[in-house]
């Protein structure tokens, strides 16, 4: 049975969509409305006190395959002069299941808090890792050319008080 061109193309186009959602979703990717319980703590804090922030890693973060899986805390709070109104701070790659705590030093962002209410984000992204991921990075691999936009996993809120 001889299978026409158009047939030859549909087959192939229904394929390539196949493929495409495939490789969309990362693998072991977090359902967009998954929430992962944050814990922080002081929630009440001077503008030089540390926050601890703890969570359980929903998933593997760092280099799988083509892909590279980056897990970030952003931060965000009054902007005023000569205090530190926002802040990012990407974490170290992670298997999931494994509890992650990082301390959120005011003087390792830039200085001191300001006063008010800070909101928080546990954020993931995707983006194409376009070299090798051993200790030296030489050998350049395609890149594809997506980048996922940040996902929130999370969020969390403290106070800053003046003390």
């Amino acid at each position: 049975m001889a299978v026409s061109s158009l047939d030859m193309r549909m087959r192939v186009l229904s394929g390539l969509v196949a493929v495409g959602a495939a490789l969309a979703l990362p693998v072991g990717a977090v359902a967009q409305d998954a929430v992962t319980r944050v814990e922080v703590g002081p929630h009440a804090i001077g503008t030089h006190t540390s926050v601890l922030v703890r969570f359980r890693q929903p998933m593997t973060t760092g280099y799988n395959g083509g892909e590279l899986t980056v897990e970030a805390l952003q931060i965000s709070g009054p902007s005023r002069p000569r205090c530190i109104g926002s802040g990012r701070v990407v974490l170290a790659a992670a298997q999931s299941g494994t509890t992650i705590r990082h301390t959120l030093r005011p003087r390792w962002l830039g200085g001191r808090w300001c006063t008010g209410t800070y909101d928080g984000r546990v954020t993931y992204q995707v983006q194409p890792a376009c070299t090798d991921p051993g200790p030296v990075r030489a050998r350049i691999i395609a890149c594809p050319m997506f980048i996922m936009a940040p996902r929130t996993l999370a969020t969390f809120h403290f106070r800053v008080t003046a003390r």
